[in-house]
């Protein structure tokens, strides 16, 4: 959803984002292997991918707002704005990673990041 409200020399924006989470495969197992000339298992297992994209991370929602003021910067057409990157700080899930050398570690799910603020010029010349 977009909203953009202008009056006289100011616009408002409002930016909202909704979508199912991201399809990635998940563990299905973790395994070793005998290295065959010593008989030696290694310290790291190894994975084994269930189906691929058989899951989804959570869904995904953000909000971003702006406001811009419309004027000039030494005779130049200028735009000042302020733009605020999700708002209400949602952590937001992007991708699972596994540690292979601990049998016992669960997932790792790494998270976008999280608010962020902006303070900006654009000018023409």
């Amino acid at each position: 959803m977009v909203l953009d409200y202008k009056r006289e020399k100011w616009s408002y924006g409002l930016n909202f984002i909704l979508a199912t989470g991201q399809a990635f495969t998940p563990a299905g197992a973790r395994y070793t292997v005998t290295n065959p000339g010593s008989g030696e298992l290694p310290d790291d297992g190894l994975i084994l991918p269930a189906e691929k994209n058989s899951a989804r991370l959570l869904p995904f929602h953000r909000m971003d707002v702006s406001v811009t003021r419309h004027g000039s910067l030494f005779g130049a057409k200028a735009e000042y704005f302020l733009q605020i990157f999700n708002l209400y700080n949602r952590r937001n899930e992007w991708f699972v990673q596994y540690d292979t050398t601990d049998p016992e570690t669960k997932p790792e799910v790494t998270y976008q990041l999280p608010v962020i603020p902006t303070v900006g010029v654009n000018f023409e010349f």
